[in-house]
């Protein structure tokens, strides 16, 4: 696996231990935090280095640039 100095990791509640505490190098409390991250709650995992933070992407007030990502072709 390549080095990647900032990890932005989404929620799975299927994330296998291994693969994530030894691959990715994640603590323990970290792969909990990971596994236990609600579903559609925008919220994510950052991990640099030895330090990590969850942290949540609201998309209150920007209904314009969302429907410009995800307008399907006419």
């Amino acid at each position: 696996m390549q080095a990647v100095v900032t990890k932005i990791l989404l929620e799975n509640p299927d994330a296998d231990p291994d693969d994530y505490m030894k691959g990715l190098k994640l603590t323990p409390s970290e792969y909990q935090a990971l596994v236990t991250i609600p579903e559609n709650s925008r919220q994510f995992l950052v991990k640099q280095g030895s330090q990590s933070t969850l942290a949540q992407m609201k998309l209150v007030g920007m209904e314009r640039e969302i429907s410009v990502l995800f307008r399907h072709a006419r």
